[in-house]
């Protein structure tokens, strides 16, 4: 990776070159990510009015946000008047008006502008083709798996099957789902945890218990935002009810090891992990020593979006 060579500074040197430098460094990374724009009106400026000499206070105004735009022209007022040009001095990348004269305190000074914000043009166009397959509207449901689910799958009680979710974008979730093909047992149990090296890590939430007596859907309440990542989700049952599931070519295979510990036919690819664990409230951290779960249909879940 290309890195410009940033030196340390003795306390002698002239430093505008160095800082036209860093200027000319960010204005490259600024092209390659093609930031995005944004529009304010009405910014409040806040004066600069701590120097020593009080000629000085109440000239120079800065915004909360910076890195405005020359074009188009920003407009400056001062308590909801226009204010000429030749009254001040603009510096656009650094969100500063300088007023030729010394302003009253009690001025309400304000900024009409276009700015960079923190948004990269780049970043959102490759994230087109992984929304595409993960596609998730607000208010909508997404499984674990790809394509359409309504393969049934049987699941072992108090066995703990683990299962990745990908999230690809910071993203609120509202409610986890199943949905019960066969009635068995009484209850299902669900928790999500953080990814540890292509393995479940640390419990982020545990969501609690739902019905597996009757058919149907089953969903659960939550309030849950996660950044983008890998996740995993855990289900466990008291009983052996059917799920409805998503077929093997439709889930995310996990990095695995062909020599491991398999539950199931040691072929690939796998789809999850699953440990024998009595019915109940999940751990803090996923137990070590969870054997690979290969299965032709994987019992799915699903997260609604806000």
């Amino acid at each position: 990776m290309a890195k410009t060579p940033f030196k340390d500074l003795g306390s002698v040197e002239i430093l505008s070159g160095h800082i036209s430098g860093l200027q000319h460094a960010l204005n490259k990374i600024e092209e390659v990510l093609n930031m995005r724009t944004n529009v304010a009106t009405q910014h409040k400026l806040n004066p600069v009015a701590d120097q020593d000499d009080p000629a000085l206070r109440y000239r120079i105004y800065e915004g909360t946000i910076r890195n405005w735009l020359e074009d188009p022209t920003l407009v400056i007022y001062r308590d909801g008047a226009v204010v000429q040009p030749s009254e001040y001095r603009i510096y656009p990348a650094y969100g500063v008006v300088v007023f030729n004269e010394q302003q009253s305190p009690a001025s309400d000074i304000r900024a009409d502008f276009t700015y960079v914000e923190a948004q990269s043009q780049t970043i959102k166009d490759l994230y087109v083709p992984i929304n595409a397959v993960f596609w998730h509207p607000p208010g909508t449901w997404r499984g674990n798996g790809f394509t359409a689910a309504g393969v049934d799958v049987v699941v072992a009680a108090n066995r703990a099957d683990a299962l990745p979710f990908v999230v690809p974008e910071k993203t609120r979730y509202t409610g986890i789902g199943f949905y019960i093909l066969s009635a068995a047992g009484t209850k299902g149990r669900a928790a999500i945890y953080t990814d540890n090296n292509a393995y479940p890590g640390n419990l982020i939430m545990d969501f609690g218990e739902f019905s597996t007596s009757t058919v149907g859907f089953k969903s659960i309440n939550i309030d849950l935002t996660l950044d983008p990542g890998i996740y995993w989700v855990a289900r466990n049952t008291d009983g052996g009810p059917a799920f409805v599931g998503f077929r093997e070519s439709s889930v995310i295979c996990l990095p695995f090891d062909p020599t491991g510990s398999y539950d199931g036919t040691p072929i690939a690819p796998v789809g999850g992990y699953r440990i024998s664990m009595n019915f109940g409230p999940f751990p803090e951290v996923f137990p070590t020593g969870a054997q690979y779960l290969r299965r032709t249909v994987y019992a799915g879940f699903f997260f609604r979006r806000e």
